[in-house]
């Protein structure tokens, strides 16, 4: 048995773009490095480029780890566990946090580290609720060993992950997102926000506006965006100012007329919710959103499809205005309801003490916690 001190610990991002997993997982190398370990965050050139704004202080090494599979499941996770071996070589850490954005991104990544032996920590950000994922069903190791954990961000991912990994039920802990509390913002500092993005968008001062910040995806609902918008703006004169980048960008800029404007990837996101009336969140899937939690925990309410939030089940009503999938005119009713304050007061209420009752602290913590206890075990091995 090998038991190990926690000094330098490699987290590999299987990503092409960033989002909430990115964030979420450069969030935690940070935290790590807080406490006094030596953190390498292993990622493709593209997203340590657009992550090192927000983190400029973390150590970044760029590899090609993320999961192409233009030559099918096999030949991606061999191209990936070579990488992931270099980069094992190269770094020497002591453990090894493998993020997950979509469940057989890192299947590659999983087998280099369970060849060296090295204790694994993945963190699932999202699964689908059904179907199957190429590569998952030829998997030559163990997933439920000693030195290997498993975390989920919400419970419906953690089931849906051990489904698909055809995993004993419960192998998965869940360590819920969260977000800073922000200091509340002065009448003054509010009302400058609201003037300055109404100016922004070239609208009346008294516009009602709802945000969406997120990837420009079918995933996210961002096909569902123009038609929304529209009748936002026939229910109360409404707009939707949308923020983030995606294959939907170019056909969003092409229909954005009017209600809709969007804004192109920001990193003033928090700015852009103190100015508007109301998060929008019409996703198809979602894992736990930080940005819901980033809204919530600033006291905007949240217009959602009952997808994006079934990491609260039936607490969702109680959290946000919860709309049926795919009933494009209810999200612009439940706007029209959402911008007026004391109509929500009890929902934002209730969502601003969920968010700051597990909030990034603690969230840093469990992970730490998590981390330190995983390298008391034996390391995996597939010897």
């Amino acid at each position: 048995m090998r038991f190990l001190q926690v000094q330098r610990i490699l987290l590999v991002l299987p990503s092409e773009d960033v989002g909430g997993t990115e964030l979420h997982t450069a969030g935690l190398a940070h935290a790590l490095q807080q406490n006094g370990m030596e953190a390498i965050l292993a990622c493709d050139p593209a997203v340590s480029g657009r992550l090192q704004p927000f983190f400029p202080d973390l150590k970044f090494h760029e590899a090609s780890v993320s999961w192409a599979a233009r030559n099918g499941a096999a030949a991606a996770r061999e191209a990936q566990a070579a990488e992931v071996a270099s980069l094992l070589e190269t770094t020497r850490p002591d453990a090894v946090v493998l993020a997950l954005p979509w469940p057989n991104f890192g299947l590659g990544a999983l087998q280099a580290v369970a060849r060296a032996g090295l204790p694994l920590m993945v963190v699932s950000h999202l699964a689908p609720a059904s179907g199957w994922l190429s590569g998952i069903d030829d998997m030559p190791w163990p997933l439920t060993q000693a030195g290997l954990v498993w975390i989920a961000v919400s419970e419906p991912v953690a089931r849906r992950t051990e489904q698909l990994f055809d995993m004993p039920p419960g192998m998965l802990r869940v360590i819920p997102n969260g977000v800073d509390v922000p200091r509340a913002p002065s009448p003054a500092e509010e009302a400058q926000a609201r003037a300055a993005l109404r100016a922004e968008l070239g609208v009346a001062p008294e516009t009602p506006v709802a945000l969406f910040a997120g990837r420009l995806e079918e995933a996210k609902g961002a096909d569902r965006l123009p038609e929304i918008a529209a009748a936002f703006q026939v229910a109360c004169g409404g707009v939707v100012a949308c923020a983030g980048r995606g294959s939907w960008r170019r056909q969003l800029s092409t229909l954005a007329k009017g209600p809709l404007h969007v804004l192109g990837y920001r990193q003033d996101v928090d700015r852009l919710l103190l100015g508007s009336d109301a998060l929008l969140l019409p996703s198809r899937i979602e894992g736990l959103p930080l940005i819901y939690l980033e809204a919530a925990a600033r006291r905007r309410p949240v217009v959602a499809s009952r997808a994006a939030l079934a990491c609260f089940g039936p607490l969702a009503d109680e959290r946000a205005l919860v709309v049926a999938d795919d009933d494009l005119p209810g999200f612009a009713q439940a706007l029209e309801q959402a911008v007026q304050p004391m109509q929500v007061q009890a929902v934002v209420e209730e969502a601003f003490q969920q968010a700051v009752t597990h909030d990034r602290a603690a969230m840093h913590e469990a992970y730490i916690s998590a981390l330190r206890g995983l390298c008391a075990l034996r390391a995996p091995s597939l010897a």
